[in-house]
């Protein structure tokens, strides 16, 4: 995502990608179809074609990110950790849970531009 938003307007293939991030093609491809259905990455088909975001950079959130390759960001045996019970000495996990759930939700529900390092990453695109 920190590519797209640093390469200009347009498509970008993902061979492109894929390489300046030293990743391989298929699973950079299987990621990219998680956010494609997230309608946060946009396709192109053709000679022309390629990735672009589907909306502006700073309307995109880590947190959106996230859950478009991973799931709810606190999600517990397939449940929202608020309606998860434990018995005995693990009864606190509840709270753990509810916990990780609220706090760290500031930084990463922050547009990936107003961060420093979207920040850094649009100045050298290497570093992302």
């Amino acid at each position: 995502m920190a590519e797209l938003a640093a390469t200009p307007p347009g498509p970008v293939k993902g061979e492109r990608l894929a390489s300046s991030q030293e990743i391989p093609l298929k699973f950079l491809e299987n990621i990219l179809t998680e956010l494609r259905r997230a309608e946060l990455v946009a396709t192109q088909r053709g000679a022309e074609g390629g990735y672009r975001l589907a909306r502006p950079a700073d309307e995109i959130t880590l947190a959106d990110v996230i859950r478009a390759v991973d799931g709810p960001l606190a999600n517990v045996r397939g449940e929202r950790p608020d309606v998860v019970t434990y018995a005995g000495a693990a009864a606190p996990l509840h709270d753990v849970w509810l916990a990780v759930r609220t706090v760290p939700a500031t930084p990463i529900r922050a547009p990936c531009t107003t961060r420093p390092t979207a920040s850094k990453c649009s100045k050298n695109k290497g570093e992302a």
